[in-house]
């Protein structure tokens, strides 16, 4: 996957701005996989399937980074 329109600076501050903890974890999501983590790894580590962290960085890097606010999130 390639991330290269988020930059860690852009990530680091979506989550450090957001009081939302879902929103902060699926930033934090597209940070590690950003920088080099496993997908699955990801999952694993936040508990969630490993469908939902790549539907997650499909969504940013065909939406945009907004994507991911809790308020665009439906479920």
């Amino acid at each position: 996957m390639n991330l290269d329109m988020f930059t860690t600076y852009d990530i680091v501050t979506a989550i450090s701005s957001s009081c939302n903890k879902n929103e902060q974890m699926r930033h934090q999501n597209l940070f590690l996989v950003e920088n080099g983590l496993n997908p699955a790894k990801v999952a694993e580590d936040f508990s969630v399937h490993c469908s939902t962290v790549n539907r997650r960085i499909k969504q940013a890097k065909n939406e945009g980074f907004s994507a991911l606010n809790a308020a665009l999130i439906e479920n």
